[in-house]
């Protein structure tokens, strides 16, 4: 199985990548996380933030019961523990 996805949404433009397997399946061996994306979500991983929408390039139901921030900003409130757990933009692209 091999599709272009191309990323056409508010966090993201212009980024387009090859999907080589389904969704949730052929994972190397080493990898073994604790949480789905769903859980992450669902825990306020990115504060509210850091999707404003519903992105159309990953499945809508990883998105149920998720609460945006609103904002446009990382509301802690949203986080499982109630702190601002995200880095800057800057951070991330050093």
């Amino acid at each position: 199985m091999s599709q272009k996805i191309v990323v056409h949404e508010p966090y993201q433009t212009g980024y387009s990548y090859e999907l080589l397997a389904q969704v949730g399946k052929e994972f190397s061996k080493d990898f073994s996380p604790d949480l789905t994306p769903k859980e992450m979500l669902g825990l306020g991983i990115f504060g509210g933030c850091y999707f404003t929408s519903i992105p159309k390039e990953f499945p809508a139901s990883w998105f149920d019961g998720v609460v945006f921030s609103g904002s446009g900003k990382a509301d802690a409130t949203l986080n499982l523990y109630k702190t601002n757990a995200s880095q800057p933009l800057k951070i991330w692209q050093k």
